[in-house]
Parts: structure tokens; C-alpha cells; sequence
């Protein structure tokens, strides 16, 4: 499966996949506003719709604190296996 590994500063933070996504993984980072110190980064990916189950968005990393200066990598790999996500939700029953 393809998974992204994901770095900060040269520390691996996630090796984000899963088999069951439907688009891939996603990585977003909001950059600290102006005068603030900290910005954060999300890894997450929505599960492939099949009819009669349950469609969920993993999220490996929410809100994983970035400063300034952080150097953040992104690389895709192929691999057999990546770390679990650490919560799944339903995107439909957000609020």
C-alpha cells in the first residue's frame, strides 16, 4: 500500500496509510498566525465508501504542534504495513 511518512526536523512523526482509503492520506499544517509561536500539522485520510458500511476518517496525527523554523518532509512509500491511526471518527456525524 502506499503510505506517507511524515518528519519533523529528521524525528519520523507517522508512517500514515491504510488499505481501506479511498483517496489517500491527506496532510494539512496550519502555520502559527503572527505573533504566535505555534502552527499544527493533521495526517488524516477518509475510508472508501462501500455500500452498507460505515465510512470513517483516520487520523493519525491532530494538530501535532509546528513552530516556526520546523523543517516538515513528507516522502511516499510503498510499504506492507504503517502505524495504526490514533482515532477514527464518522465524517458524517461531525458537528
Amino acid at each position: 500500500m502506499i503510505a506517507l511518512e511524515i518528519t519533523i526536523n529528521g524525528k519520523k512523526i507517522v508512517l500514515a496509510g491504510s488499505p481501506s482509503l479511498a483517496g489517500g492520506v491527506t496532510s494539512v499544517v496550519k502555520a502559527p498566525s503572527p505573533g504566535e509561536p505555534v502552527g499544527a500539522l493533521t495526517v488524516f485520510g477518509i475510508t472508501e465508501f462501500v455500500e452498507g458500511e460505515e465510512q470513517l476518517m483516520l487520523n493519525w496525527k491532530e494538530n501535532h504542534p509546528v513552530s516556526v523554523g520546523d523543517e516538515i518532509r513528507i516522502c511516499i512509500k510503498e510499504v506492507s504495513k504503517a502505524d495504526p491511526p490514533e482515532s477514527s471518527e464518522n465524517p458524517a456525524h461531525q458537528e
